[in-house]
């Protein structure tokens, strides 16, 4: 782990009671760390799912079902972990 790493999950670490302090508590507070979302990601990932609602799969160079289908799932499943997938995405997707 990283000094700069380090000094970002180490306060954190120190603050849950030493009965729940161990490796994979730690090792959870690292993977929060390094996979943060910032507010920019989710934008544009927001903005991905726009851009299919309106333009569907005339974007994708090909056409081709397979890759959307690939990328709208990612999108969808990172939206979801952090909380911010609009209510109404699967509707707009199908």
């Amino acid at each position: 782990m990283t000094v700069k790493l380090s000094d970002c999950v180490i306060p954190t670490y120190n603050d849950i009671p030493s009965s729940q302090q161990g490796r994979i508590t730690l090792t959870k507070l690292v993977l929060d760390e390094i996979f943060f979302m910032s507010r920019n990601i989710i934008n544009a990932l927001k903005n991905f799912l726009k851009i299919f609602e309106s333009k569907g799969l005339t974007h994708i160079q090909g056409k081709n079902v397979s890759v959307i289908t690939k990328q709208l799932h990612a999108t969808v499943v990172s939206l979801d972990v952090v909380g911010f997938l609009p209510d109404k995405t699967y509707g707009d997707i199908l």
